[in-house]
């Protein structure tokens, strides 16, 4: 590919005149810049194609006839096209629990074989093929899906492309997954007695930073601005613990209250029903039990 090549018909015996006309398919050879038709003698035709490209694969018929009748020559021509990118992979983010679909496209004569593999480690040395399954799955374009993705399908993956023809060709992409704010606690409900302290606690996890924001029944709550109440946060490497601190509770700190948290790449809430229990409650169950 890429070079020249000529293809010469030549009638050894026969009465002039003899005529030469070229077929591409069974078709008439029409008129190409990179195809030129070089008649060297009334008995020799020559087509030269300069340069040759995969499009001039086909079956090409030389015709020659005079008054006594026509014969015929046909031979294919056979390109061989060393593997090229059709889409090449580049790295990819994508948020755990979702799908996402890496595209690896090449072509060439024979039509190239795709395959994947994973990097064992942290770094993209040693490689394990990958085989399709619920998960992973290889399509026949060579394009890599994977269902819900965990953290662990984190890391480096390399395409390869080979049809024999050349070397082949070879990528190494990245697979990154982000973390969105979430908690695995989704409601929970919280009894202190009055006059005492309430701590009530929400576990954020995901990828940083991370804000986590209080409400109570629904309107934004400011610690700083109320006496009785004072917040604190922890980071860990993959979240944060948020406590909301309420000295000497009263009934009017029962409400239901909110954890919102929000990073870059989602956002979650969970919700504390906060329950005031008074003295009083039960001596009133107690005294209409008596009666």
């Amino acid at each position: 590919m890429g070079q020249r090549l000529s293809i010469t018909c030549t009638v050894i015996k026969g009465d002039p005149p003899i005529t030469l006309k070229w077929l591409r398919d069974e078709h008439a050879l029409k008129k190409d810049g990179d195809i030129r038709i070089h008649n060297l003698a009334d008995y020799s035709s020559t087509l030269l194609f300069d340069p040759v490209k995969p499009e001039h694969r086909a079956n090409y018929t030389c015709v020659a006839t005079n008054e006594a009748g026509s014969e015929r020559h046909s031979a294919a021509m056979v390109i061989h096209v060393p593997p090229r990118w059709k889409t090449e992979p580049n790295d990819v983010d994508v948020i755990k629990g979702r799908s996402v679909m890496i595209d690896c496209e090449s072509e060439g004569f024979p039509p190239p074989r795709l395959t994947w593999r994973k990097a064992e480690g942290s770094v993209p040395e040693s490689y394990k093929p990958i085989s399709s399954s619920s998960h992973l799955h290889v399509f026949e374009n060579g394009s890599l899906t994977i269902l819900d993705v965990g953290e662990h399908d984190a890391g480096y993956y390399l395409c390869q492309a080979s049809n024999g023809i050349g070397s082949g060709l070879s990528k190494v992409i990245s697979l990154t997954v982000h973390v969105a704010a979430h908690f695995t606690n989704k409601f929970h409900a919280e009894i202190v007695k009055k006059g005492q302290d309430a701590k009530l606690s929400c576990q954020a996890y995901g990828e940083r930073p991370l804000t986590i924001l209080w409400t109570k029944d629904r309107q934004p709550l400011n610690a700083k601005l109320l006496s009785r109440y004072r917040q604190t946060e922890t980071v860990f490497t993959n979240g944060s613990l948020s406590e909301l601190l309420i000295e000497s509770v009263d009934r009017g700190d029962s409400a239901l209250f909110t954890c919102l948290a929000r990073n870059s790449y989602g956002k979650d809430e969970t919700n504390i029903q906060l329950i005031i229990q008074g003295k009083y409650n039960y001596d009133a169950c107690f005294t209409n039990a008596l009666h």
